[in-house]
Parts: C-alpha cells; structure tokens; sequence
C-alpha cells in the first residue's frame, strides 16, 4: 500500500464492469468510443484507491459512458449490473459497496428491481439520474418508487444526466449540464412535495448539488417563495411563510440532502456546504475514473488541506461517519 490506509470512504467512485463493455450490444445499448479506457477491473481498482488512500469505495456503473434507462433491455441490464457488482463486493466487503442501478424509465421495473437490490443483494442504495428525458426527479410519475425506497429507508444517489438540451456546440454536457441537471432534480424534489412526502429517503446530490446552494438566495426572493406555500403543509415544513422562505427555513431544506464533494474540492465550496448544511450532510467524492487520476489526486490534497483546519468531529463526518450512517451503522 503506496499510501497509509486511510478510513476515507469514497461514495462516488465509477466502475464499467468487463461484462458490459463485452456484452452491451446484447442489451440494446450502444457504448460511447470513450468508454473503453474506463474498462474496469477489480484489482487495479483496489490498487488505485490504496495510492489515494481511500479505505472504502461506493461503486455505481460509469453513469458518464453507460446510461441504462437508454438500453432497449434496460431491466436485464440493469439486473446483470447489480448481480455482477453484488458479486464482485462480496470478495471485498470491507472495502467495497455499490449504488444499484434502476431502469429508472420503467417505473415498475424500477420498484422491482430497487427492492431486489436492496433486499437481496445488500446494495448500499439506488442510484437515480436527476431527469430521464423530460421527466425530472420528483415528477409525480415516479411516485411509485419513490414510495418503494422511503418503505426502505433508503439512500438514493442523484446523479446527473446529459439531456437532449445538452448538444450544444464545444460545450460537453460534463461541462455544464451535469450541474444543472442535479440542481433541478433537488429543486423538482422540493417544489413537487416529493421530499416532504419521502422524509425516510436518504438522498445523496452529486457534485455538492450543483448549481444549487449558490441559488439559495433565488428561493427567498420570489413572490410567494420558488416553492409554493400550497405545497408544503407536511408537518414536517409548517415553518414556512407564505411571503418565501426564510434562511433558516431555506436551510431547513437543503439539509434534507446529503452532498457529495466530486468536483466540488475548493475552499469556497467546501465551506459554504459546510457553513449552509453543516458537515453532518456531507460525503467525499471522487467521480474516478470518469475524472483522471492526476486530477483526483488534486482534488483528493485540496480537500484534506482544507478539513484539516475543521474540528476532528467534523472532518471525520465527512470522511467516512456520515457514509456509516447511511449505510445504517453498518458495512454491507
């Protein structure tokens, strides 16, 4: 080990099973030509987070190069996903977990292959992108299995997608949309009540939300609040005005999220996530390998320069505490 084993717990750390890259034809989906260099294997995955120091990783399929809803079998797809990552964790329980993956698309196939997942499989969660074409996360269309996952307690990593708007000339969809699509998602959960009405989902915002703790200020000065007072009798949120959201109350709702720090290393987003959610709400993150390794590393010495200035109780929550707690205490 080229590093001293570390406790840190990556909770967004992509992986492209060998199977999938070999058999994904089979299942209707095509790969992007950049997948390849991201094949994944278990050994050198291993090896690599022992020279980031990182003791315990999250895994979910490469949501950059492979996009189940998107296969024509997205149920077989993504079923062979889970069983192969189930799979390949059970040989390294103490280090390695994986956020499930959902046909997300199919509402039912969904809920059934969550439950499975979930139940069966030991998954530490789902993982959901934050729109499906012009479905947002929160759409009253997935209502469905978002009651499957509060029955469960679950954790439910939102991560970004790139969507149809995203074809826009020199600007990759990572660049920008990535950002906005997990912010709105965040916001659909809101404004649609589905957040309120899910209080026993655990949910994960990639990339520190986004574009969303930045417009926090746009939530309180709308007329009547960005989300509707109509919206929020749910016992939980009877604090707030029917004149828009007070700071507190604004706060109140971010606080629901959880956030990982992928992307999100530098001293001005780490201690506004901190100052505005409190270090009890946040994960570190890598996005390995869809994010090179040299910039990893970068990102990795950031982040540790900059919590090494918080109190041991918070840096240890960011760490590996508040996955811990996610995962219910335990390792699966």
């Amino acid at each position: 080990m080229r590093a001293a084993y570390s406790s840190l717990c990556d909770v967004h750390r992509h992986c492209l099973p060998e199977f999938l890259s070999r058999s994904s034809a089979g299942y209707g989906l095509s790969l992007p030509a950049d997948t390849n260099p991201r094949v994944w294997g278990t050994a050198s995955a291993l090896a690599r987070m022992d020279d980031c120091g990182v003791g315990r990783s999250i895994l979910s399929v490469d949501c950059t190069g492979v996009v189940i809803h998107a296969a024509s079998r997205s149920g077989a797809l993504s079923r062979a996903c889970n069983d192969e990552l189930a799979a390949i964790c059970a040989e390294h329980p103490d280090r390695l977990s994986f956020w499930a993956a959902v046909p997300a698309a199919s509402v039912d196939g969904a809920c059934t292959e969550a439950a499975r997942a979930l139940d069966r499989l030991g998954a530490f969660g789902v993982v959901l992108p934050g729109s499906i074409g012009d479905v947002r996360l929160g759409d009253p269309v997935l209502e469905p299995l978002m009651d499957e996952l509060d029955a469960r307690h679950a954790a439910a990593f939102v991560h970004p997608n790139v969507y149809s708007a995203s074809a826009m000339p020199r600007i990759a969809g990572f660049e920008t949309d990535f950002f906005c699509d997990v912010a709105g998602a965040a916001f659909n959960l809101i404004r649609t009540g589905s957040l309120a009405r899910h209080p026993n989902i655990r949910f994960v915002l990639a990339h520190a939300g986004g574009f969303m703790l930045p417009r926090m200020d746009f939530m309180e000065m709308q007329p009547g609040g960005l989300i509707p007072f109509a919206l929020w009798q749910h016992e939980s949120h009877r604090r707030v005005s029917g004149r828009g959201l007070f700071s507190d109350e604004a706060a109140m709702l971010f606080r629901r999220f959880y956030y990982d720090t992928a992307h999100s290393a530098s001293a001005g987003t780490l201690n506004q996530l901190k100052d505005t959610v409190g270090a009890g709400h946040m994960l570190f993150g890598s996005n390995y390998p869809a994010a090179p390794g040299t910039s990893t590393l970068r990102a990795l010495e950031s982040f540790r320069k900059i919590t090494d200035q918080w109190s041991d109780a918070d840096r240890r929550a960011v760490m590996h505490g508040n996955a811990d707690s996610l995962a219910g205490g335990g390792r699966r």
